[in-house]
């Protein structure tokens, strides 16, 4: 994976093909009770140890929007480098977040084109988020808008 930049300054310097590997992050029980707390989220597999224990998945494990949105959070953006994000085209969740584990999101550009006849860029992103086991626990495709050179 390169450490070089995932997006260039404007669509036309943004390539097919770019990598770029984001931080691992711990997932805490306070990400877990914060993001319940945030979102309304209160179902019991996430927040009631009891309840989990007697579970399929033997113990409580973070919600899977609590993992696509530290995916979000670790796209490596510098301001200006996106118009918008506009799509989660696809999202599969492969395998439960416990309290614990270390997570971490690979990108891929996989599609850069034009949108609606302007110059600006249309940018598919494939996402993969490992756990440090390297298990897949997520696989997500992306789409951002990014802004021509001519339009900055």
């Amino acid at each position: 994976m390169s450490q070089a930049p995932l997006f260039g300054s404007c669509f036309e310097d943004t390539e097919v093909g770019r990598t770029w590997r984001g931080p691992g992050r711990t997932i805490t029980e306070t990400d877990v009770t914060l993001f319940a707390m945030f979102t309304g989220d209160w179902y019991p597999l996430h927040v009631d140890k009891e309840y989990a224990a007697g579970s399929w998945a033997g113990e409580r494990i973070a919600h899977g929007a609590l993992t696509l949105s530290i995916m979000s959070g670790a796209l490596p953006l510098a301001p200006g480098d996106l118009e918008a994000f506009l799509a989660i085209e696809s999202c599969r969740f492969v395998a439960c977040v416990r309290i614990g584990d270390t997570i971490r999101s690979d990108f891929e550009v996989v599609d850069c084109s034009r949108r609606d006849g302007s110059d600006n860029g249309r940018v598919g992103v494939a996402v993969t988020v490992r756990n440090q086991r390297d298990e897949v626990v997520m696989e997500a495709n992306l789409l951002v808008a990014q802004r021509a050179r001519s339009t900055r």
